[in-house]
């Protein structure tokens, strides 16, 4: 039995990534992983073969203290035989380079295919604000600073987990599941609420955005831009809802735009693909992601990140009736993840291959 310690926090953004692993708990075990959570622990007390890091627990106790998290990081890494480190920041940035030299892995939910792209700077530490910075001239009210990976030796390290697709808790009444097993060790399952693509749909759009990006305009220009837009050509409705009222809105959707947003992907994205609308993206070529939802004009509509075509490409969805089978197709291969059991065991391999052997061989000091 192969024993995985993960040092973690009560908090969304992490819980969306350790959902599945509760999951398949028992097949995992079967399969001879023991995953344990731990929210309180010193170096000295874990003994295991794979120790990983929650960027959330690891800024909860240490802060801006980059010693004493390297300290640690270097005590924890002689007890264990593996050592890495979780990432849930949403874009596909890297967003903790300097932990890179005491991991063996670097864990994200999704990841650059080029890898080579880590080792220079990007505007707003994302390569989609760095394209509308370059070619719009969009700047930040307020900039951060930039995170660069500082050597290529330490790109092997850079791998995908799996994405919020799997988090499980999309939908209010899986909201609530959620926060309640926070308090109660209930087990674990799949409670998101799916509607059929063939439901008759009284909306053609649906394009309710959140734009408030804390003065990152470079984040927010492209959301800003869908809106402008689609406005010009298309009636949609506009005033603020609730949350039980913007779920039953995507259900009576024929079509959803889903921009980038903190990060290429967002909960948006699985709501919608579990709501039967046909969901609306910029073209995710580049990057890599697991499961991997996002096919080109087979489970999205693609449109280009200059965003001349994003109107054309609607507008012929709507007239030909594409987004039925674009929305069928989506809906069929998410399900697929969650219920069946093919798409479980594709998880289970996916766990044993991550955790299955230890990675030394990355060359971390």
């Amino acid at each position: 039995m192969r024993s995985i310690h993960i040092l973690t926090v009560h908090e969304t953004k992490s819980e969306v990534y350790l959902f599945p692993l509760r999951v398949h708990q028992q097949k995992l075990k079967r399969a001879g992983l023991d995953f344990q959570y731990h929210y309180q622990i010193l170096p000295e007390t874990i003994k295991a073969d794979w120790v990983i890091v929650d960027c959330r627990w690891a800024r909860e106790r240490f802060g801006s203290r980059k010693d004493e998290m390297s300290d640690f990081l270097r005590a924890v890494r002689k007890s264990c035989r593996s050592l890495a480190w979780l990432d849930t920041t949403a874009s596909t940035s890297v967003g903790y380079p300097d932990v890179l030299p005491y991991v063996d892995l670097y864990f994200k939910g999704l990841l650059l295919k080029d890898r080579r792209e880590y080792l220079k700077p990007h505007y707003s530490n994302r390569i989609f604000a760095d394209y509308y910075f370059r070619t719009r001239g969009i700047r930040d009210s307020r900039e951060p600073p930039s995170l660069v990976v500082s050597s290529e030796s330490h790109l092997p390290k850079l791998r995908v987990l799996w994405n919020y697709s799997l988090a499980g808790f999309f939908g209010s009444r899986a909201r609530m599941f959620m926060s309640f097993r926070r308090f109660v060790p209930i087990p674990s399952f799949y409670s998101i609420p799916f509607a059929s693509p063939e439901r008759t749909r009284s909306l053609d759009i649906s394009c309710r955005l959140n734009l408030d990006y804390s003065q990152r305009e470079s984040i927010s220009f492209q959301r800003r831009e869908v809106i402008r837009l689609l406005e010009a050509q298309f009636a949609f409705p506009k005033e603020r809802i609730s949350r039980r009222r913007y779920e039953k809105e995507i259900r009576d959707a024929k079509i959803v735009p889903s921009p980038f947003g903190a990060g290429e992907i967002n909960y948006r994205d699985f709501e919608v693909l579990a709501g039967g609308a046909a969901l609306v993206k910029p073209d995710m070529g580049h990057l890599e992601t697991w499961p991997d939802l996002f096919r080109k004009d087979e489970t999205y509509i693609c449109h280009a990140w200059d965003l001349s075509d994003v109107v054309g490409q609607i507008r012929r969805t709507l007239e030909t009736g594409r987004y039925l089978t674009i929305a069928r197709q989506a809906q069929d291969l998410y399900r697929k993840h969650l219920f069946q059991e093919d798409g479980q065991a594709e998880f289970c391999d996916r766990a044993l291959r991550l955790f299955g052997r230890d990675d030394r061989e990355s060359g971390a000091r």
